[in-house]
């Protein structure tokens, strides 16, 4: 039997997952634009071929699939549409470490935005079903610090990694993206900790209880 207690637990689960995964999104999305520097040193890349990998290969089709994709959402699975888009991006955000040329890496960014385009209208859908109207202004705040706590990851990873002298290896940080985060997430989620009034985790408890009424 479902009961409400165990349908509210599952609507914080769901949105603690999509907030790791916007996570991801945001991580796989911006690592090209921060290596482009050692990429085109490494691959004589001009700086148009740069611009394309840049503008062209990932913002067009992520901002032009997101309207079809949002029809899509309310018409299909959207933990499916979701489950799909991750891989699909993941997969081709790896297979980016193994690319040897221009065109093989512009198709590898154009499928890290198709896949990517996939998550936004379906989880900020989702959400609004698995919370009441009153919740939902806190709760897809929750869902978008994904992107911060992403970028503070990567800042964490890139100066973790520059430490260890391995930022002028390009391929290791492809390869490694369809892994989930690592160690460095203890300093990235302390820091965070450390600056998050505890203001917001009051208001989302308390919002939390008047739903249970």
């Amino acid at each position: 039997m479902v009961t409400a207690e165990s349908t509210r637990a599952y609507s914080w689960y769901a949105l603690a997952l999509l907030t790791i995964v916007s996570l991801l999104n945001y991580r796989d999305r911006t690592l090209s634009y921060i290596l482009f520097t050692p990429i085109k040193q490494e691959m004589s890349f001009s700086d148009f071929e740069l611009a394309l990998l840049g503008t062209t290969s990932f913002v067009i089709f992520f901002t032009a699939l997101g309207v079809p994709f949002g029809r899509l959402a309310d018409r299909s699975s959207r933990k499916n549409m979701i489950a799909a888009g991750l891989a699909v991006w993941s997969l081709f955000s790896g297979l980016t470490g193994f690319a040897n040329g221009f065109w093989s890496l512009f198709f590898c960014r154009v499928m890290v935005g198709v896949g990517e385009a996939t998550l936004g209208p379906a989880a900020l859908s989702l959400l609004s079903d698995y919370f009441p109207p009153r919740m939902r202004a806190s709760v897809q705040s929750v869902y978008a610090s994904g992107i911060t706590i992403g970028a503070g990851y990567l800042s964490k990873a890139i100066e973790l990694t520059s430490r260890a002298d391995l930022a002028d290896d390009v391929q290791p940080w492809f390869e490694s993206s369809t892994t989930p985060p690592g160690p460095c997430f203890v300093d990235v989620f302390s820091e965070i900790r450390a600056a998050l009034p505890l203001s917001v985790l009051g208001v989302l408890g308390e919002q939390a209880g008047g739903a249970q009424t």
